[in-house]
């Protein structure tokens, strides 16, 4: 294992952390990601009080947002206990294409990712990320975030600032966001690659992001390859 000394990602990690919340309050209210729909309201497999909420209130979206997530993890856990995996699939499919609006996903993919995310936290896919991190943060928020090319985007864009150390390229290949492809198309990878930023593999983003829950009380990224693990603690 190494220690944070030998190597650069931790200092990377808090940066991006630290930057974020700079960016969240220049621009809080800003970000309309969190409105309340009609089509979750009247999709959601579970009782939710949606009215106790207000689009025209960004805080309130905010609290709205997490308190669905809570509520998510909640009936995953409900579920879980009877071993019953058709409800469990059921409500990812429900994370996945009713919040998240992915739609492409065959039944059988959804089952699968689901019975890996139940059986042993994570899910051992090179493709479709996008879906199955939203699965693993139904069945717990605090352990597993989402991750999909908006955020990949936005990890490459708060590493430009960093004109010293090592900056690490999140790949945007596939995305469907509109505002994504936009910038992919201005910006692409070889405009990241030129300017010193190395380019993370799939297998090795992946490990990141999704395979290895946080401690209690803590938010963590593991960056893994062959040989070598590090823990970032602390990471919003």
């Amino acid at each position: 294992m190494l220690v944070e000394r030998d190597f650069p990602l931790n200092k990377l990690a808090r940066s991006l952390s630290k930057n974020l919340l700079k960016l969240h309050k220049i621009h809080f209210g800003e970000n309309d990601s969190f409105e309340i729909t009609e089509h979750v309201r009247k999709t959601c497999p579970f009782p939710f009080d949606f009215d106790a909420y207000s689009n025209d209130d960004y805080e309130s979206r905010w609290a709205y947002i997490v308190d669905l997530r809570d509520a998510t993890n909640a009936e995953w856990a409900r579920i879980e206990k009877t071993n019953e995996i058709e409800p469990l699939a059921q409500l990812a499919r429900w994370m996945v294409a009713d919040t998240g609006g992915i739609n492409g996903n065959k039944d059988e993919t959804i089952l699968n990712f689901t019975k890996m995310a139940a059986a042993f936290g994570f899910v051992e896919n090179k493709k479709g990320i996008s879906s199955y991190s939203k699965i693993l943060a139904a069945k717990d928020r605090y352990k597993y975030q989402i991750f999909d090319t908006r955020v990949a985007a936005a990890l490459n864009i708060m590493q430009l600032s960093y004109f010293g150390g090592r900056r690490f390229y999140f790949d945007v290949d596939g995305a469907r966001n509109k505002d994504v492809v936009e910038f992919d198309n201005l910006f692409p990878k070889r405009s990241f690659t030129m300017i010193g930023f190395k380019n993370i593999k799939q297998d090795l983003r992946l490990k990141f992001q999704v395979q290895h829950p946080a401690p209690m009380g803590h938010r963590m990224l593991r960056w893994i390859n062959d040989t070598s693990t590090l823990t970032v603690r602390n990471v919003a």
